[in-house]
Formats: C-alpha cells, structure tokens, sequence
C-alpha cells in the first residue's frame, strides 16, 4: 500500500489507474477484517487470573488491524482530495 501511495505522490503512476488505489484500499480492508477475525478465533478463553486490568486493553485492540488498514485509506482519501 505505501508503494502505491507513493507511486500516486511522485506521479510515476499514470491518472487513468487511479482505480488501483480503490482496489488496493479495499482489499487491504477485507484482509484487515479477516486478519482480526482469525486473531480473535485464536486469542484462547479469558481465565480469572487474567485480571481485571486487562480487560480495557484487550477491548481496545479488538478491531487493530482494521483500524491500521482505516489509517491508510484516509491517507488514500487525503491523497484524491489533494490531487489537482
């Protein structure tokens, strides 16, 4: 995805293949959903000497991956709003 963000940035990358970034974003989403499906498939079960702590920081990285991927679509999103 960097690659072809930075393809779009230099202009090595003709205007008419603008839809790669479309594709490439979405992809990179469905692999994100699937990356943090199988991640939670293999988390294991939460025993009681886990502690109550660690239950704030587990809630937080429930959807990582995809929030990852949703930082490089707007990257996407700011380089199609940027273009002239």
């Amino acid at each position: 995805m960097n690659a072809v963000i930075r393809g779009f940035q230099t202009s090595a990358f003709p205007v008419w293949t603008l839809p790669l970034l479309y594709v490439s974003g979405r992809c990179l989403r469905n692999f994100a959903i699937k990356a943090d499906a199988a991640a939670e498939k293999t988390k294991g079960s939460v025993s009681f000497s886990a502690g109550f702590q660690d239950d704030v920081v587990e809630s937080l990285e429930q959807n990582g991956k995809l929030e990852d991927a949703a930082r490089q679509i707007n990257r996407i999103f700011a380089l199609c709003i940027s273009d002239r």
